[in-house]
Order: C-alpha cells, then sequence, then structure tokens
C-alpha cells in the first residue's frame, strides 16, 4: 500500500503543468517519503525519479535524505510522531496507555 502511494505522488507530478497542483504534490510527497519506507524495488526508481523530476535541487536533496533515513530504518518510521499525532493518538477512545499519562 506505502509503494502504491508513492507510485501515484510520483505520476501526479510527471509533467503536471499546473504549478499549484504540482507544488502541492511535491510537498505531499515530501511528507510521504519521512514516514513511508518503500520497498527495495522501489526505492531505487524512486531514488532515480528524485534526482531527475524533482523541481529544485532542494526538494531533490530533502526527498533522498528522507528515502536513506527510510531505508536504515528498514521497515521503521524514519521520524518521530508529530505533536499533532500525539494529540490524536491521545485522544483515541480506548488508548489507556495516552490517558495514563494524561492524568499523571
Amino acid at each position: 500500500m506505502e509503494d502504491e502511494l508513492l507510485v501515484q505522488l510520483c505520476n501526479q507530478t510527471y509533467n503536471n503543468t499546473n504549478q499549484l497542483n504540482s507544488k502541492r504534490t511535491w510537498d505531499l510527497m515530501q511528507m510521504a517519503v519521512s514516514v513511508l519506507c518503500p520497498t527495495p524495488p522501489l526505492l531505487s526508481m524512486l531514488q532515480h525519479y528524485f534526482q531527475f523530476h524533482a523541481p529544485t535541487v532542494l526538494i531533490s536533496q530533502t526527498l533522498l535524505t528522507s528515502l536513506s533515513d527510510g531505508a536504515n530504518a528498514r521497515r521503521g518510521r524514519a521520524k518521530t510522531p508529530t505533536g499533532l499525532e500525539q494529540v490524536n493518538i491521545a485522544k483515541q477512545p480506548g488508548n489507556i496507555e495516552a490517558q495514563d499519562r494524561n492524568l499523571s
């Protein structure tokens, strides 16, 4: 499922002539790559795609760094959850551990 999402984002960025949509999709790609870990066959394709199709060198470098961080973590999350994610996890019903922390 993660690979499919990343491939679809590549499809949306490839030759996208709408600048606003393209920027939004590249932003989403950066977020997705920071939390998803592609399988090894897709990893090399993504590295090539980012090198040759990212709109700027900075975006290309950021994406490639995120990919290598994710590959090194091996199916684990490369970055810690954001504050917003932590708040939402704590609000989920049945999350006893999070509720206990909030009571302390």
